[in-house]
């Protein structure tokens, strides 16, 4: 008997000393690894912010490739994310969703572990010379259960190891897509009232600033609810002038005056790409689209248009912009 009671005074010091040690362990867990990836910040931030992107590159999509995934909120951008389950131990079940998406700076997601807890991670992108700069952090509370402070040691160096191999997925996935993604969609017609003009090209961007104020100044006057972001219809261009429409789309054709026209983009076959940065950039991603009509037996089927998702008026940084390019086309005969 004294045996097994020393056996239990050893017991209950081991843990007495075991819960001690606790209370100076952290409760809250902070991993963070940081990557240079050979691709501009746009292509890294749309791989990230796009869930339905991680499929490429997330190391616990390696873990195990039957992992279900339920996707809510389009998938992407503020407010999206997916419910997953999966039988293997390093992977579970949870839900992850996007907090915040700040083009092209910054991705905050909550995950939610089900009974282990709620966390935060983030990603966070900086324009570098030769890239991208990617920091990928993860922070959490353990509460004060001592066990659970011990598993955070573990849990740190495992998730650690997890974001190191998550990361070196995405510059071998980032170093390999092209500047310009290209897709063919079908689009419905929607009608729009503009201002036509003709100038040379040093003109073009006041000329455009002019005509888009004029328009914001109409519809602002008679209270019309623009349906869509402003776009620009090009009808003309040499090495001398070009011809365009600023227009701004709308639901109900208004009462219209003076040299504010209303017009229709036709419904039909457009292949589409997305521009970031500055306008005067655009050239790359015309030129993208034509080398994409040439392989794909594709030509013009009308006037090419822009939609300007960025009001520069309200981000400065011309880094920061983001177009929309559309070309109406039809397959050569």
């Amino acid at each position: 008997m004294k045996i097994l009671g020393k056996i239990l005074l050893f017991i209950v010091i081991i843990i007495g000393i075991i819960i001690v040690i606790s209370f100076f362990l952290p409760r809250k867990i902070h991993v963070e690894r940081t990557k240079q990836i050979d691709a501009p910040s746009h292509i890294v931030f749309n791989q990230v912010n796009d869930l339905h992107n991680w499929d490429k590159w997330s190391p616990w999509q390696q873990i195990d490739s039957a992992m279900e995934k339920i996707y809510f909120g389009e998938g992407k951008g503020k407010g999206a994310g997916f419910e997953w389950k999966s039988e293997h131990p390093n992977v579970g079940n949870g839900k992850i969703e996007i907090s915040s998406s700040v083009f092209p700076d910054s991705v905050i997601t909550q995950i939610n572990f089900g009974d282990q807890g709620i966390a935060n991670a983030y990603h966070v992108f900086n324009e570098t010379d030769s890239g991208t700069s990617v920091t990928w952090g993860f922070n959490s509370d353990l509460g004060g259960n001592p066990f659970a402070k011990y598993m955070g040691l573990i849990i740190n160096k495992k998730i650690g190891a997890d974001y190191e191999k998550g990361l070196n997925s995405l510059q071998n996935l980032c170093v390999h897509l092209p500047e310009y993604e290209i897709i063919e969609k079908e689009m419905e017609t929607f009608s729009y009232i503009g201002i036509k003009t003709r100038c040379n090209n040093d003109e073009i961007a006041l000329k455009m600033g002019e005509t888009y104020n004029e328009l914001m100044g109409y519809v602002i006057e008679n209270n019309i609810e623009p349906f869509n972001a402003p776009i620009c219809i090009y009808y003309y261009y040499d090495t001398l002038q070009t011809e365009f429409e600023a227009a701004i789309p709308v639901a109900k054709i208004p009462k219209l005056k003076g040299n504010i026209k209303a017009g229709k983009i036709p419904s039909g076959k457009y292949i589409k790409t997305i521009h970031y940065g500055p306008y005067d950039q655009l050239i790359n991603a015309y030129e993208a689209l034509q080398a994409y009509m040439n392989k794909n037996g594709l030509k013009m089927a009308g006037m090419p248009w822009e939609k300007y998702k960025t009001d520069p008026q309200k981000e400065p940084d011309s880094k920061k912009w983001i177009t929309n390019i559309y070309f109406p086309v039809k397959s050569i005969e």
